[in-house]
């Protein structure tokens, strides 16, 4: 897969997923810390299988505990209170639809995921999901394979195609490219001005640092 955006020291535990996702050949892509409009619930990483699935990704690299509605990074002190990582994702997959929706017009269907990177399965976290949307994935062996095997048949979403990723994954990296589409009709402004009759005309030049410009005079102009 190709992955954007992946900026980690080699200690940093994402180097390491990110280099599954490098290893992969599933078509897709990876963007890393994608750009939504709003909230502090932001994903890590969106996930894009080529006509298969969005994947909205939290990773939770603490060994975590949960009493009630009560979650905890655990360390040597005993623990420390977190967020809930289940309704960040949430949140997260929401906020990503939203950002779409403004740029691209259409509802795009993004499931939330947590990892929980150091974890094997804790029933006490799986009960707490209910009817919750979000899934849960624990540790990392074989994570490409196992994101790719997370969404429900009604989840499927095979129109996702290679156009349709890369306009959202630049909606979603705040890039100053709106779309190909964009691109294209920009492509058919012209930039070179030597073919163009500009007698007589008002010219404005915007962002030049250097204007080439050729005077033809009529013979004999300014003899004496």
């Amino acid at each position: 897969m190709l992955t954007k955006n992946a900026v980690f020291d080699s200690d940093d535990p994402m180097y390491q997923i990110n280099r599954l996702f490098e290893a992969s050949d599933r078509a897709g892509l990876v963007l890393w810390q994608p750009r939504v409009d709003n909230g502090d619930a932001v994903p890590q990483a969106m996930v894009f299988f080529q006509e298969h699935c969005r994947l909205a990704v939290i990773f939770v690299t603490a060994i975590c505990a949960i009493d009630g509605k009560n979650w905890t990074a655990m360390d040597s002190a005993g623990g420390v209170p977190m967020k809930n990582p289940i309704n960040q994702a949430w949140r997260a997959a929401e906020a990503v639809r939203n950002t779409i929706k403004k740029a691209l017009g259409i509802g795009a269907y993004v499931i939330p995921v947590v990892v929980f990177v150091n974890m094997p399965e804790n029933v006490d976290i799986t009960g707490s999901l209910g009817r919750s949307q979000v899934k849960l994935v624990w540790e990392i062996q074989d994570l490409v394979e196992r994101f790719f095997a997370l969404p429900e048949e009604h989840q499927l979403q095979p129109q996702l195609n290679a156009d349709y990723i890369e306009e959202e994954m630049l909606a979603l990296d705040g890039a100053p490219e709106a779309s190909p589409t964009a691109k294209a009709a920009a492509a058919k402004t012209p930039t070179d001005l030597s073919g163009l009759d500009l007698a007589n005309r008002l010219v404005f030049f915007q962002h030049a640092d250097t204007v080439h410009i050729t005077i033809n005079l009529p013979p004999g102009y300014g003899s004496s």
